[in-house]
């Protein structure tokens, strides 16, 4: 069985990325969202999947 992977929108404002640090810190499956692809490399460093998306455009 594969491990869930959990989304995290707005992974950029600061509860998001102390989200995602914690997630990182305990291994867990962890895919992010962000507007902004020159962002991706920080959490990429992190272990995360990053998905480039925006969702008021892509709605």
């Amino acid at each position: 069985m594969q491990d869930k992977q959990t989304l995290v929108i707005g992974a950029n404002g600061q509860i998001g990325k102390l989200l995602i640090q914690m997630m990182a810190e305990q291994k867990m499956p962890v895919k992010v969202m962000l507007r902004n692809p020159e962002q991706a490399g920080e959490f990429e460093k992190l272990g995360a999947d990053v998905v480039i998306a925006d969702l008021e455009a892509d709605l």
